[in-house]
């Protein structure tokens, strides 16, 4: 049997020639594929997977092991597809990266529009058949997915995003939508070529008429030319948008022309602006920053978390300044990153409130009993400029898998993990 990298690295470049899959079914048979490999599941499962007795709905553990190496192939396959500009499935790319290329593609840009397609999860089952049949040769490989779709037509868990709310491929699901997404790049690029077929000119040599990012069901698209071409291209884009969500009717902002300054639009979690130069701006506005608050407050104020009281002191603290760290990173590349102090204080106020909850005493003595100083150390300091990095996660194998995000910065998949450790 190959090794698990070995053939997540051939689904891979099989994605990128743009080929089908093929003989998919045959790499369930693999041990390596699984999470843990050496499980006595496994080997059974394997065994009914050969003689095809496996039917989803027996058993809810083997049915969440299917369901993770079927998201491991089609996760690697569909992420050869990607364009330059794509962001979101590849290893290394993320929020983050979609951002950086924003602060590349918007400074020259007479024309700026962002698309959200809000109710892209909303595909029908048919049309995902569709994009399966034409995706996957495999027979019995093909009838599986369908058979799961079918078990379960909504995802078992919303896969938005917690600050941007995008959709995530965490799913097959979420698979899905980004493979219908894909055909939404494919016009794009065409839409591009064809725009660069007639060269603008501006005062700096050639611009590029229109080019495009897009993170997961985040679309920003720039442009150059006449108000009559951006018009155009909106309409366009907007119809090619609707055609793939193929959902409800949608509201499209358009192209709208990018003045120096020009007022903060909203994308990704982020305020987006241009500067008097040219120069693009990426901020945290004071709305997020009051909903990441919203969570620990009660009537506008800190407030005790106490389904947390029951954990042990060290767990609590380490589940806030997780937290935490999970906002800083996220906003890593915000310029007013200060603005975080205020959702710090909220969440050490609501850690104080919390641990006097559970041992019934004064929030003061909480504040200065020896040990839990020393136990978040990032909600107890002051954060400086130079505490905010940007991490990523290297590929989807993890011990839970449920929790790995692809291409998502470290910090999201510790948000996730945070806010389903707090429900329990």
């Amino acid at each position: 049997m190959q090794k698990a990298e070995v053939v997540l690295d051939a689904l891979h470049t099989l994605g990128t020639k743009n080929r089908p899959l093929q003989r998919g079914y045959r790499l369930l048979f693999n041990p390596h594929m699984y999470p843990c490999p050496a499980d006595q599941r496994v080997t059974s499962l394997i065994e009914n997977l050969k003689t095809q007795r496996f039917r989803w709905g027996q058993e809810p553990g083997r049915d969440e092991l299917v369901h993770t190496i079927l998201v491991r192939i089609l996760t690697h396959y569909a992420a050869g597809r990607d364009g330059k500009y794509i962001h979101g499935l590849r290893p290394g790319t993320g929020i983050h990266s979609a951002l950086k290329a924003a602060r590349v593609i918007v400074p020259k840009a007479q024309w700026l529009g962002i698309w959200h397609l809000r109710n892209l999860p909303a595909l029908r089952p048919d049309r995902i058949d569709a994009l399966l049949a034409g995706k996957v040769e495999d027979r019995r490989f093909r009838d599986l997915l369908f058979h799961f779709l079918a078990h379960h037509p909504q995802p078992l868990a919303g896969p938005e995003n917690l600050l941007t709310q995008a959709w995530l491929p965490t799913s097959l699901h979420g698979v899905c939508q980004h493979l219908a997404l894909q055909e939404l790049d494919q016009h794009l690029t065409g839409l591009a070529a064809a725009a660069g077929s007639t060269k603008a000119v501006g005062p700096s040599g050639f611009l590029p008429p229109l080019r495009y990012a897009r993170y997961m069901n985040w679309l920003l698209v720039t442009g150059n030319g006449s108000r009559e071409e951006a018009s155009q291209w909106s309409k366009e884009i907007s119809a090619l948008a609707q055609g793939v969500s193929d959902s409800l009717p949608q509201k499209f902002t358009g192209l709208q022309e990018v003045t120096r300054p020009m007022a903060p639009m909203g994308y990704l979690g982020y305020e987006l602006s241009v500067g008097e130069m040219g120069s693009v701006a990426l901020r945290l506005s004071q709305r997020q920053a009051a909903e990441m608050q919203r969570i620990f407050q009660e009537r506008g104020k800190p407030a005790s978390r106490g389904e947390r009281t029951r954990l042990p002191d060290k767990a609590i603290c380490d589940l806030y300044d997780r937290e935490f760290s999970a906002f800083a990173q996220f906003y890593a590349l915000a310029e007013n990153r200060r603005l975080l102090g205020s959702v710090q204080k909220t969440l050490r106020s609501s850690l104080w409130r919390t641990l006097a909850q559970k041992h019934k005493c004064r929030v003061s003595d909480v504040a200065l009993r020896p040990g839990w100083q020393n136990s978040a150390p990032h909600l107890l300091q002051k954060e400086g400029k130079t505490r905010f990095q940007v991490q990523w996660i290297d590929d989807v194998q993890r011990i839970d898998p449920k929790q790995t995000l692809v291409g998502e910065p470290c910090a999201m998949k510790v948000a996730c993990t945070v806010r389903r450790e707090a429900r329990v």
